[in-house]
């Protein structure tokens, strides 16, 4: 899951993008392409941690072990807070 703040400092920039806009932002797991899942199609126990504008659920790794998730802005300004592993 990732999560930003939606004003940084209480001043919203006037391209600043949410972390769920697939035009600007392309996020992978693993070296594969992934998108945030639609938050309708969520489990439910995912769907507490869905917060439009300041978190998302990015996806599950089906393994433990070491992943690497990149997160790429193609557009705007994108302000990335966190991440967390659960």
């Amino acid at each position: 899951m990732a999560c930003q703040p939606q004003c940084p400092w209480g001043k919203c920039k006037a391209n600043q993008r949410l972390l769920n806009d697939a035009a600007s932002v392309a996020w992978a797991l693993d070296g594969l392409s992934r998108s945030p899942p639609d938050p309708k199609t969520l489990p439910e126990h995912d769907k507490p941690f869905d917060k439009d504008g300041v978190c998302v659920v990015i996806g599950h790794v089906q393994k433990p072990g070491k992943h690497e998730l990149s997160v790429t802005v193609k557009d705007g300004i994108v302000f990335l807070s966190h991440l967390l592993f659960f």
